[in-house]
């Protein structure tokens, strides 16, 4: 069958060979007046042709053998089913979705984008933690206010030794095994090619595999159940509008996903095995500078927190109180290439470099004291506060946030590098109560080298990156009360990374849960043993973490050494889908941390290991992990 798009190209050919026919056979004076009407012809093409019958029939046989056209793919589609963002600092934004120039008209044959997309994932994950509480007692073991990120992990079998009853009791359970699962579904749809609606929703987020079963035994009965329990439920993670013009720029609203450079300070958490994402109520507009190349400039406005709600007598939720807002301005600008570009240019064997630079601006003048949590600010308002209206505090809190970026490319090497500042001040802090102005300053960087070869099949690595700590401040993990500090030195300067910026598998990703107030070296090597244009991949890859604290005093230990970690995995990928990320997925990974005296006991603060069940010396910790998952 001949194609749609080309059909009037076809009859068009069909037509001016029969017209240059009827020019051999006419009249001169008739031949002048049909050629005005005839389409017309190249000059090489101007001699007597074969009789009209063998003509038509050739073309009708030649074009019956052509394959019709394919329908064009979705534009401004990734991997994970979420449309590029703004914040994205190496991803498209507005070029994708352009014609061929500016004034490119649209054919009158051409098929639509489809009018719904769906991407997302499913993905099942496996885990086995061996002694991830390191041997070490409960909270009477640390001094305060030390957190305890420890005991969390150590097994309900181990920690009933300690009571009084022991029921339960099994001193050799050290080990925890379970299953979590998710269901990521991304619909995009789109109006046209200038008005989009994107949403993001998750089931069974995280749920525990069987803590909904579908029947339950009762060992009392002998019978199994059915259950009517439900596994989980299903969040609205996002949901935004793109409205795009193609010569001004475009205007995005609604809840988004925030991600800016490497994903250390604003990650859309949108990979596969993703807890955590960065998520902002926004309304933002940006725009390309066409005549300075891929120049973007953007500028929102981010519903941060509004403080305290109530319904009003209409029955609507409101906002209860103004100066109780957390607003945020953001503006960045960036310099990058398109994908196409920037596979054209590492093609020739060319070097591009993007970069960028974000900042934002965080007020909050007053909070609700309902809302605030420890401390005599903590306290829920009395009846007599609330008679005289002191339902609110000062704050006067004020920060300003900065954070660039950069990348270099040249072949199979991939040098990047993220580094964020943060300045401000917190007039009144809410933990401790005291009233007394604290300043904040805080700053990060995280560096990955890439170099590969052999055809992209060897790959060498080298990951740092530091976050800075605080001499007066207690813990590493993200239950440190970082502002409840001494009196002495009122600055707030221990800087959390992501935690979705991954950094290895046992000591940040669970333990501290995100790297904070320390330094890490992470070399690493890979090798592909198969690897094809269309996605499929299977290869292995082994990875060393050293990680030390900035400051000793930070650690419950007394030492910066805070472990070394080995990780190795083993992955593979399948080419089921029209993405190269789409397909089947199958990781396996082993992690194993040589905990060092960081983690372990200050000098003369051992303790009773019978009463509080800790060993009596530093135990290792080790885990495997197995993920299995649909990427479409």
């Amino acid at each position: 069958m001949i194609g749609s798009r080309r059909l009037p190209a076809e009859l068009s050919r069909v037509t001016g060979r029969i017209t240059r026919l009827a020019l051999c056979l006419a009249l001169s004076g008739v031949a002048a007046s049909v050629s005005a009407q005839a389409v017309p012809v190249p000059a090489e093409a101007e001699t007597p042709a074969p009789a009209p019958v063998e003509v038509e029939e050739e073309e009708v046989i030649e074009e019956e053998e052509l394959p019709p056209e394919a329908p064009p793919a979705p534009a401004n589609e990734g991997p994970s089913g979420e449309a590029p963002n703004l914040n994205v600092a190496n991803q498209l934004t507005l070029d994708d979705a352009e014609p061929e120039g500016d004034d490119a008209p649209r054919e009158d044959w051409t098929q639509p984008i489809p009018v719904l997309t769906l991407h997302g994932y499913l993905r099942v994950r496996g885990e086995i933690q061996d002694t991830f509480w390191l041997g070490r007692g409960g909270p009477g073991a640390m001094p305060l206010p030390y957190s305890d990120p420890f005991t969390g992990y150590r097994s309900t079998e181990r920690a009933a030794c300690a009571t009084a009853s022991r029921v339960g009791c099994d001193p050799d359970t050290d080990t925890l095994a379970y299953g979590t699962m998710r269901f990521r579904f991304s619909p995009q749809l789109n109006l046209s090619d200038e008005v989009r609606v994107h949403a993001t929703f998750d089931a069974l987020d995280n749920v525990v595999a069987g803590s909904g079963p579908a029947s339950f035994y009762d060992p009392a009965l002998g019978r199994t159940y059915a259950s009517t329990l439900q596994s989980g439920t299903v969040s609205v993670r996002r949901a935004w509008a793109e409205i795009r013009n193609r010569d001004l720029g475009e205007l995005r609203f609604g809840r988004m996903a925030a991600h800016w450079g490497l994903g250390m300070v604003q990650n859309a958490g949108n990979q596969l095995d993703d807890d955590f994402s960065t998520e902002v109520d926004r309304v933002m507009v940006f725009t390309k500078l066409r005549e300075l190349g891929n120049l973007y400039l953007s500028a929102a406005y981010d519903f941060s927190g509004e403080g305290a709600t109530r319904l009003s007598p209409a029955g609507l939720p409101i906002d209860a109180s103004q100066r109780d807002d957390v607003d945020q301005f953001t503006f960045s600008v960036a310099k990058r290439l398109s994908a196409e570009e920037l596979q054209d240019s590492l093609a020739r064997g060319d070097v591009t470099f993007q970069a960028g630079g974000m900042f934002n601006y965080r007020v909050q003048d007053l909070a609700a004291r309902s809302e605030l949590v420890g401390g005599a600010l903590g306290a829920a308002p009395t009846a007599d506060e609330i008679a005289a209206g002191e339902q609110l505090v000062n704050v006067d809190a004020t920060t300003y946030n900065f954070d660039a970026w950069a990348q270099l490319r040249w072949r199979g090497l991939r040098l990047e590098v993220e580094s964020a500042l943060v300045l401000g001040s917190v007039g009144n802090t809410l933990s401790d109560g005291s009233g007394r102005k604290h300043d904040v300053l805080q700053f990060g960087t995280a560096l990955e080298a890439e170099y590969r070869l052999l055809d992209e099949k060897l790959g060498l690595y080298f990951y740092s990156g530091i976050a800075s700590g605080d001499p007066d401040g207690n813990g590493l993990s993200s239950g440190s009360n970082f502002v409840a500090q001494d009196t002495s030195n009122r600055n707030i300067s221990t800087f959390r990374f992501h935690p979705t910026y991954r950094v290895d598998l046992i000591l940040w990703r669970h333990l501290m849960q995100q790297v904070t107030g320390a330094y890490y070296f992470k070399p690493g090597i890979s090798y592909d043993f198969a690897r094809d244009p269309f996605g499929q991949l299977l290869g292995a890859r082994l990875d060393v973490i050293w990680s030390r604290a900035v400051f000793v005093g930070q650690t419950w230990g007394g030492d910066s050494d805070l472990g070394v970690e080995i990780n190795a995995s083993v992955y593979w990928r399948g080419e089921d889908g029209p993405e190269i990320d789409d397909g089947f997925h199958a990781i396996l990974q082993y992690g194993y941390l040589f905990p060092m005296q960081g983690l372990w006991y200050r000098t003369g603060e051992r303790v009773d290991t019978r009463t509080l069940n800790a060993s009596a010396d530093i135990q290792t910790a080790q885990t495997v992990r197995l993920i299995l998952g649909v990427v479409y």
